[in-house]
């Protein structure tokens, strides 16, 4: 207490000091509790090597904000080298991934032996050796309705068939909203197997619900409705070779087109609307028809109509609805991720309508294809400034090569043109920040030097930003190079 006695008695801290010296008195005063029971097995020796002290530095700054979304990276790279966490980033680990779900199997398979020995000790991690019996299925009958989302999320990507059954043991107890809302979980997990389900929720009393179940059905190939809508659009396309003059020619490939009369009650239960929207172009029939191709899988076109899909892009266009045609192939080709389809299509608009490749569009297309699309985009913007970059480099969501990561980075700083009081300032982190992670992680010389030749220029501002992405950059470069 002598201590206590000593504290100025004026100082706005004295209570603040006071609390702290009897806190640290108790501590010291208290006798430690007697252990009961025995102590377990020390935990086995590790078989595998411990990462680089570089390389668990590394790992803890990604246990915090700032770095947290390269942590899924680390924990590939460390896995991917046969590596395993050391000891005292252990706990730390564990902690985080008992807040993020999505990272225990990757956790599992860097944390060793004594890493799985401590998930057995600590009851706060034994779930992780089990992530399955840590969902608490109760949360179903009696959580919030967000609870209840995030169950069925989660159960949708580990267990589909499981998560379908919660909601079906429900169903009917559910309002409306709740029941649209739940099969937008569906998207996760999405599989023949959802049919039957899927088909009795396209008759429901409520819209909305009605609206979702069409929705996921029409990404299920095997479904009732794309087989209905498929039997039904394929007759409506005929396509036709005819050999030229002799055949010196080669072949006239040719497609007829019927529209469809009018929007019945069958079209309609299939989520088939009857007028186009206000900007569109199409007639009701010529809108109509699009619905019903932009249903049907892709390949079902190439066999019917017994051509390649570039074959029947060029027909296309040629026909007295192009864009009836197109529009709706564009809409399956999305849809259903064809490949062929896509590179015809965005050949196509390529040429004659650019604003037509979309990202899901271009998802769709091998990386070597994507890619040339992006350098032929950025040829189109030259001179635009950066408000097209993110959009346009968006189409590569991939890890790129070296010889792409710099095109692109090069080409961008070289061409773009930003003048003084035409130009805002740039931002080299907003810019440039949500591709980083797809750069090629050993350039980092190249990447420095192009960066520091562009902030010579006196017209570029934002050196801090260009500091700050540049940093980005190096820590995933040094992750690479420690793992």
């Amino acid at each position: 207490m002598a201590a206590l006695a000593k504290l100025p008695r004026d100082h706005e801290n004295t209570l603040l000091k006071s609390a702290s010296i009897c806190l640290l008195y108790q501590r010291a005063g208290a006798m430690a509790k007697a252990f009961e029971g025995s102590l377990p097995e020390a935990a086995p020796a590790e078989e595998r090597d411990y990462c680089s002290k570089r390389a668990a530095s590394l790992l803890q700054q990604t246990l915090v904000k700032q770095r947290a979304k390269y942590l899924p990276e680390w924990l590939k790279l460390a896995s991917e080298a046969g590596l395993i966490v050391p000891p005292e980033k252990l706990p730390a680990l564990l902690a985080k991934s008992s807040q993020k779900p999505a990272l225990t199997k990757q956790v599992l398979q860097v944390i060793g032996k004594r890493g799985l020995w401590l998930c057995q000790q600590n009851k706060s991690w034994a779930h992780l050796l089990e992530p399955e019996k840590e969902l608490d299925l109760s949360i179903w009958q009696e959580g919030v309705k967000e609870q209840r989302l995030t169950l069925l999320r989660t159960l949708r990507a580990a267990n589909p068939a499981k998560g379908r059954e919660l909601v079906e043991a429900t169903w009917q107890e559910e309002s409306a909203r709740d029941r649209a809302d739940f099969l937008s979980c569906f998207q996760e997990g999405l599989s023949d197997d959802d049919c039957l389900f899927l088909e009795s929720a396209q008759k429901d009393r409520a819209k909305s619900v009605r609206e979702w179940a069409i929705r996921l059905l029409r990404q299920i190939p095997s479904s009732l409705l794309v087989s209905t809508i498929r039997e039904r659009a394929l007759s409506l396309l005929k396509g036709e070779r005819k050999k030229s003059f002799i055949g010196l020619l080669g072949e006239t490939i040719t497609i007829s087109v019927t529209l469809p009369k009018e929007l019945d009650d069958e079209l309609k239960a299939l989520g088939l609307e009857e007028s186009p929207p206000k900007k569109s172009t199409l007639g009701k029939r010529a809108w109509l028809l699009k619905q019903m191709i932009g249903a049907v899988p892709p390949k079902y076109w190439t066999q019917s109509l017994h051509m390649t899909a570039e074959e029947a892009v060029t027909a296309a266009t040629h026909t007295e609805h192009p864009m009836a045609l197109l529009l709706g192939w564009k809409e399956a080709t999305e849809s259903f991720q064809n490949s062929q389809w896509a590179q015809a299509l965005c050949s196509r608009f390529l040429i004659d309508s650019p604003d037509l490749v979309s990202n899901k569009l271009i998802s769709a297309l091998p990386r070597a294809c994507r890619e040339k699309i992006v350098r032929e985009r950025l040829e189109e913007e030259k001179g635009r400034g950066d408000d097209n970059y993110g959009v346009t480099v968006s189409y590569c969501r991939y890890p790129w090569s070296k010889e792409f990561t710099l095109q692109v980075l090069r080409y961008f700083l070289v061409n773009t043109r930003w003048r003084t009081g035409y130009w805002p300032a740039i931002n080299y982190r907003q810019l440039f920040a949500p591709t980083v992670k797809w750069w090629f992680p050993d350039a980092y010389e190249e990447i420095n030097d192009l960066f520091s030749k562009r902030e010579t220029d006196s017209h570029i501002s934002g050196v801090h930003s260009f500091l700050d992405l540049l940093a980005e950059y190096e820590f995933r470069h040094e992750m690479h190079k420690e793992l």
